[in-house]
């Protein structure tokens, strides 16, 4: 079993604004022999190795702006609260989500970041975007799936549209390819319109 959830709040002398905000902290509990085992690590995603070097925040999340850059200028240094150097944060510190045979660590962002399920190393980060070729501001950390194992989500570009997103169980691509985001479809929904989507089963992953 794998748990997921902030655990880190203060960097060098910064602190988080959020609860949401902290380093993702996983943990796995396993069982041997009639004996339970307990494992954690801080999830070493990009924000928390930039966040690591400079010790300090330099990474904007849920409730907490990036503090700007000391070495920029005045300009650069007020730029910096409304332009961010990336979109979407990878400190996935919300949930986990199966996806063939792979275990991703996920929050309300596009970008995943899988891990290894003993060591509890990463084994590196998949963008959804890449797929979709949209610019998504947000994607849920609470997937659902189907009996074959087929991940459906939604996820929004401010002030546009929502987008739904069907990824197909890597596991049953043609070929070797089993990247996640190569087996992404989306659909877009305007504010002018609604749309209900219906599937036979599913399993809330949460």
């Amino acid at each position: 079993m794998v748990r997921n959830g902030p655990g880190m709040f203060k960097i060098g002398d910064t602190e988080y604004k959020h609860w949401f905000d902290g380093m993702a902290y996983i943990q796995r509990y396993h069982f041997e022999d009639g004996k339970m085992y307990y494992s954690a690590r801080y999830l070493e995603s990009e924000d928390y190795k930039k966040n690591m070097k400079a010790n300090r925040i330099i990474c904007s999340s849920f409730g907490t702006l990036q503090f700007p850059d000391p070495c920029k200028t005045l300009f650069q240094r007020l730029f910096s609260y409304f332009i961010p150097d990336k979109q979407c944060i990878d400190n996935a510190s919300v949930a986990f989500v199966t996806a063939g045979d792979g275990v991703y660590a996920v929050t309300e962002s596009p970008r995943l970041v899988r891990i290894d399920i003993d060591s509890l190393d990463c084994l590196g980060e998949v963008d959804i975007r890449k797929e979709a070729k949209i610019s998504l501001h947000t994607y849920t950390a609470h997937y659902h799936n189907d009996h074959d194992g087929n991940l459906y989500n939604i996820g929004t570009i401010m002030g546009h549209c929502y987008v739904f997103t069907k990824t197909m169980n890597p596991l049953h691509a043609e070929g070797t390819d089993t990247l996640l985001y190569n087996h992404t479809q989306l659909v877009r929904v305007t504010a002018n319109f609604h749309a209900t989507m219906l599937f036979p089963t599913y399993t809330p992953q949460c």
